[in-house]
């Protein structure tokens, strides 16, 4: 389903940049954005220690 809901996105808006937030830890989505195309862009911690990672993907 994942997989679906991102390439319709990524289809739909190809001229933008698509800007997506996950758990460090969560190693599928996280793997899954890399596959997509999905770069690191930065990595913070909340105050209970979930640690947040954001990647992003096309143009500004």
């Amino acid at each position: 389903m994942a997989k679906r809901l991102l390439n319709f996105l990524l289809d739909n808006i190809v001229e933008h940049r698509v800007v997506v937030r996950t758990g460090k830890d969560n190693f599928p989505a996280f793997s899954l954005y890399k596959k997509f195309g999905f770069i690191l862009s930065r990595t913070w911690t909340l105050k209970d220690g979930l640690s947040i990672v954001e990647l992003q993907r096309g143009k500004d």
